[in-house]
């Protein structure tokens, strides 16, 4: 009996002993990590637009006009363009073309209709160029000596010419010839020399008439040379424009409400040193030109006369003799007067009347 309660004893000591470690180990372990909540990821507010800033005004530059009887050119005309001629001024003649209305100057017109000039057997001199435009900035044949040409027509100081078949081009009335040049029969250093001079060469007759505005007629004329500019203003010394960009030698320019391109050698920007006026005297009987490329009819000025140089535009001088304005080469303006040429002394005794 006592045995029996010994075994009851120890097997309730046994079952207390393993519930009391199952607690333990419960309590022991440690609880289970809960996964965190997800996170909510805001949405940015969308960005503003900018404000609209306002386009800066451009700053053009203002230039003075340093010629009068100078354009903003508008286009350019073609030869045998035909074209209404309205009225005429001073050396210029508002016309009517396809493409708009516009200045030209006078020596490239001619009257539709009108016979046209006869033509000129002439002879170039050596090393004188022949330009594709009448401008002559653009050569492209070189005279030979003695270089056969015949002059079609003349407009202002240049005449157009054909050098052979299906090629003209335009050449300086100063460096054509009616004769072929000859050599000296005597003298030690023989050379050539001209026997006729372009001077006076006239190639179209009633070039003179035409160019006259008491004489204008308005009516249908055609062009008489290709590449012709055509002005869409006509300017004056001293007036001003809005430079708004530079193109090689040329402005893009602005002026009441015109815009159209200018060589850059008539403008003076604002700021730009004023060229300084001084005295001087012609050299030699000089031309005196109407116009700064020194291509229009001029008038002779003799030596020693004096004049003030009031500008220099582009390689020539801007002059003014007594109240009239005009175009010098550099070369034919000095400081001073040319000193009269001193007769030549003799040896020989002066001549005496005989005493009879």
């Amino acid at each position: 009996m006592t045995r029996r309660l010994s075994l009851s004893c120890m097997a309730l000591a046994l079952c207390t002993l393993l519930a009391c470690h199952d607690n333990a180990a419960v309590q022991a372990a440690p609880p289970p990590t809960a996964s965190p909540a997800p996170t909510a990821t805001a949405t940015p507010a969308p960005t503003a637009a900018p404000e609209p800033t306002a386009t800066p005004e451009p700053q053009y530059q203002t230039a003075t006009v340093l010629a009068d009887n100078v354009g903003i050119i508008g286009g350019y005309l073609t030869a045998r363009e035909p074209v209404v001629a309205l009225r005429r001024q001073e050396g210029f003649t508002y016309v009517e073309a396809q493409s708009g209305k516009f200045w030209v100057e006078n020596q490239f017109l001619r009257p539709e209709g009108e016979d046209g000039p006869r033509t000129n057997k002439a002879f170039g001199r050596v090393g004188a160029p022949v330009c594709q435009d009448v401008y002559l900035q653009k050569p492209f044949f070189t005279c030979e000596k003695d270089q056969p040409l015949l002059v079609y027509d003349r407009l202002g100081e240049v005449c157009l010419v054909r050098v052979k078949d299906g090629v003209y081009g335009y050449i300086a009335e100063e460096n054509l010839y009616r004769e072929r040049s000859a050599r000296k029969s005597s003298g030690q250093d023989g050379g050539d020399i001209s026997l006729s001079a372009g001077s006076g060469f006239t190639v179209m007759p009633l070039l003179l008439r035409q160019n006259a505005e008491e004489d204008f007629t308005p009516g249908r004329y055609i062009l008489a040379a290709g590449g012709v500019e055509a002005y869409a203003a006509l300017l004056h010394r001293g007036d001003t424009v809005e430079v708004i960009e530079y193109r090689e030698d040329y402005c893009l320019v602005a002026s009441d409400g015109i815009t159209g391109i200018m060589p850059r050698c008539l403008l003076r920007l604002m700021g730009e040193p004023a060229f300084p006026v001084w005295q001087g005297y012609t050299q030699d009987k000089v031309p005196l030109y109407g116009t700064y490329r020194l291509l229009d009819e001029s008038v002779a000025i003799n030596t020693n006369t004096p004049l003030l140089v009031i500008d220099q535009i582009g390689e020539n001088y801007l002059v003014q003799v007594d109240d009239r304005l005009g175009f010098l080469r550099p070369e034919d303006v000095g400081p001073d007067p040319v000193p009269k040429a001193k007769k030549r002394s003799s040896d020989s005794p002066a001549w005496t009347d005989p005493v009879l």
